[in-house]
């Protein structure tokens, strides 16, 4: 899919409330080949004002055992995507 279409999407979603999910690594990961985290969300967090609540999905691989384990939500006041992708990555 094209990123631009994505990301003007998923925009206008969160200026109306809305929630979204976002993989920050740009899609699912495969078990044991992380990828780096993407700055899409921070990008979206930023120009949106939206919440964000951090989320880590294990067991995909298996799919019988997938755990999902949430972080403290958090609104980003900032305007550096740096900053926000360092927040999301140790929640």
């Amino acid at each position: 899919g094209d990123y631009r279409v994505a990301f003007a999407s998923h925009l206008a979603l969160l200026e109306k409330g809305k929630s979204v999910s976002i993989f920050p690594e740009g899609g699912i990961p495969r078990p044991g080949n992380p990828k780096p985290l993407r700055p899409g969300v921070a990008h979206l967090a930023t120009l949106s004002g939206a919440w964000v609540a951090p989320a880590k999905v294990e067991g995909t691989a298996e799919k019988q055992n997938v755990r999902v384990t949430f972080g403290v939500p958090f609104k980003y006041a900032g305007t550096d995507p740096e900053e926000i992708m360092q927040h999301i990555h140790a929640a």
